[in-house]
């Protein structure tokens, strides 16, 4: 599944939507984790988890065993650090 960094709503139409650098590919739970600000990446793309979300057995499961954990990025569209800026300043609850 497709996610956008900077959310759809948020983009500029002409620019932003549609641009590789704003793109992750995630599967439906973690794009909603991400979505929702419950998950962001940082610049170095590790992956953090909101410190909102309870730890429980699911979480742990399913969100938390990633904290920290480095994603691979093509190199070919390498992620525009000013999306993922937006989405941790916007879109992350913490």
């Amino acid at each position: 599944m497709a996610s956008h960094i900077k959310p759809w709503a948020a983009c500029d139409p002409t620019t932003e939507r549609l641009a590789a650098s704003n793109g992750l590919l995630l599967d439906a739970l973690h794009d909603r984790a991400f979505d929702q600000g419950f998950m962001t990446i940082d610049r170095n793309l590790r992956v953090h988890i909101a410190s909102c979300v309870r730890r429980d057995e699911a979480s742990e499961r399913n969100l938390w065993r990633y904290d920290g954990v480095q994603i691979d990025a093509p190199a070919i569209h390498r992620l525009a650090p000013e999306f993922i800026e937006y989405h941790n300043d916007v879109v992350c609850r913490g």
